[in-house]
């Protein structure tokens, strides 16, 4: 994972043609792209979300409650930490948070994911909590536990340690997954110091070249982000470079999916050889619950074209040299039938893959080196591989 790449995906991706959204139900859908991760989490979980945990007592609560009833520090911000029974890495991590004197200072919240449905008289989990590191840990990070199905889905997290800081008025500001004793102050305490100091909040986010929260009046405030919550279900994100806006859109959470919804603004964000910064319009497109309303061309920074989008008909999208990268059907702006994808720079096919309505949902064929014997077949239903 390269924590200097600090990409959006949203829009132009191969997988754009699935309405823009993410299935947080779909462990596959996950992506390995840290970034990108923060940010589906940010947009989809505005605040504590109510996940069904249990205490070290034996009962079942709302996650959202427990945090209320248990929190000291009221008028400063929290965060939530996630840990396996089986990952002494990230208890040597959260012990090492309580060494610096974390809880003395923020509240903690440390939530140990379940596997496979177990519970919390199981031998393992009980063997956990016998573990000198992790009774110091009990009481001052409030620590329970969640099935790891719930939390993976709700928090869009397939790893931990999982850092998520909530500003005092419990809103989701920023998160982070990476087992290193350089997040401890980088992510946790500096994150949470900028945004008790109200220099880090979710409306606008600064990040160093690493990914990192910092200061944004300091030198090495080099990329934003901001969070407006229009309504319960609608948010407007915006990201970008030092001044330059590099992506904004509006956004329609509905029924565990992530719908563009509005105009979609995408520029290229580059440097010229005196180090100005050079802005280049990619594209800028109208949605209406992932729907593009009209048709769209979008363009590489040399001109050329990069995508055209029917609303229906054929979409193509080429390399910046001209030649076909990918094309397929669409019907009304999404994928609707096979979509083949070449080698760069050649007509040789790589695979074709079948899409309904924007969903993945049909035959897959991967080819072999000379593009026309089959390699692998597969299947997909609803966005999941469902068959090899």
């Amino acid at each position: 994972m390269n924590k200097k790449i600090l990409t959006l995906v949203f829009v132009l991706s191969s997988f754009s043609l699935s309405a823009q959204y993410i299935m947080k139900s779909d462990y596959k859908n996950i992506s390995s792209n840290q970034t990108e991760n923060n940010f589906n989490r940010l947009l989809t979980t505005p605040t504590i979300p109510e996940l069904n945990i249990i205490t070290l007592s034996g009962q079942e609560k709302k996650l959202g409650s427990f945090i209320e009833s248990k929190r000291k520090f009221k008028d400063k911000p929290f965060i939530i930490i996630s840990t396996y029974t089986f990952c002494s890495g990230c208890i040597d991590i959260c012990d090492s948070l309580k060494i610096k004197g974390l809880s003395d200072k923020y509240d903690v919240f440390l939530i140990l994911e379940r596997y496979d449905g177990k519970t919390i008289n199981d031998d393992a989990i009980k063997n956990f909590f016998q573990k000198e590191k992790v009774k110091r840990l009990k009481n001052d990070f409030n620590l329970v536990s969640a099935d790891e199905k719930e939390f993976r889905n709700t928090f869009i997290a397939s790893a931990t340690p999982l850092f998520a800081l909530f500003d005092k008025d419990k809103r989701f500001v920023y998160s982070y997954i990476w087992m290193s004793y350089e997040a401890i102050d980088k992510v946790v305490f500096n994150g949470l110091n900028l945004i008790n100091q109200n220099l880090m909040k979710r409306e606008m986010t600064w990040l160093n070249k690493e990914g990192f929260p910092t200061n944004p009046n300091s030198k090495d405030a080099s990329f934003f982000y901001s969070v407006k919550d229009l309504a319960m279900n609608k948010v407007t994100f915006k990201y970008g470079e030092k001044s330059n806006l590099q992506f904004e859109s509006e956004f329609l959470i509905k029924n565990g999916y992530m719908y563009n919804d509005g105009k979609t603004i995408t520029n290229k964000v580059s440097h010229n050889t005196d180090g100005s910064v050079k802005l280049t319009p990619i594209s800028e497109i109208n949605y209406k619950e992932g729907y593009p309303t009209i048709p769209y061309t979008s363009f590489y920074e040399n001109g050329k074209v990069e995508t055209k989008n029917p609303l229906n008909g054929t979409m193509y999208k080429y390399t910046n040299d001209g030649n076909v990268k990918m094309k397929g059907s669409v019907k009304n702006g999404v994928g609707e039938g096979v979509f083949y994808y070449y080698k760069e720079g050649t007509d040789t096919l790589l695979y074709s893959i079948t899409f309904k309505n924007g969903i993945l949902e049909g035959e897959y064929v991967e080819y072999n080196d000379d593009g026309k014997t089959i390699k692998k077949k597969g299947k997909y239903h609803e966005n999941k591989w469902v068959t090899e």
